[in-house]
């Protein structure tokens, strides 16, 4: 004679029917999404990452960059396919190691004017300077003192530097510093140093860039 079910083992069992339907739905449902990922991501491409992390300015080296193959949906507009194209260029911007290297991340131009942006000028100054006072990013005033005046006027504040190239000369030491500065800037700094020392005093790094007089 067939024993006859109770009623919450034929509970028990629908629902683990229930239970075992929606699990595989889902199931169906992931791997239809994980297929549409790869379908939109597409084949392998060739592309080429920072094999190292680099800062703006750098001219890139044959073991700063590596060539890669990821999908051709993730590889960005304008990225580079061959390191070969990137070995001799300067980054117009800091790149993070593994990043995808575009042209719109480099300039195919000098290690000074890859670092200025449009409207501004690349100005170098040498000045008496203890080793290790400044690196590129750092902010300054420019100060000019004439012979014979006993004040120092601020013909640019707050301005960016760009390098620095140190140099030993006797007991003195000096450096070249390239700053950033505006046109109007850059011929006020030019005039200047024909008539009097100029001089560097580190600022704030998010100092304002405007002229401002100074006396003393």
């Amino acid at each position: 004679m067939r024993r006859k079910l109770s009623r919450s083992t034929v509970a028990l069992a629908l629902a683990a029917l229930v239970v075992g339907v929606g699990t595989t739905a889902a199931l169906r449902d992931r791997l239809a999404e994980l297929e549409a990922r790869a379908d939109a991501a597409g084949d392998l491409g060739p592309a080429v990452a920072a094999a190292t992390d680099l800062s703006r300015g750098a001219r890139i080296g044959v073991t700063d960059v590596r060539a890669i193959h990821v999908p051709a949906g993730l590889i960005p507009s304008g990225a580079l396919s061959e390191a070969a194209d990137a070995v001799g260029a300067t980054l117009s911007g800091d790149v993070s190691e593994g990043e995808i290297l575009t042209e719109a991340r480099l300039a195919r131009a000098g290690p000074v004017a890859a670092l200025v942006p449009g409207g501004f000028r690349a100005l170098a100054v040498t000045v008496a300077l203890a080793p290790g006072l400044l690196a590129p990013g750092d902010r300054v005033d420019v100060l000019a003192v004439a012979p014979g005046r006993p004040f120092a006027e601020a013909l640019a504040v707050g301005v960016e530097v760009l390098m620095v190239r140190e140099a030993a000369l006797a007991e003195t030491s000096v450096a070249t510093v390239v700053l950033l500065v505006t046109p109007d800037q850059a011929a006020e700094l030019a005039a200047g140093r024909a008539v009097a020392e100029l001089t560097l005093a580190v600022a704030p790094a998010e100092a304002p860039a405007e002229e401002v007089p100074m006396s003393g």
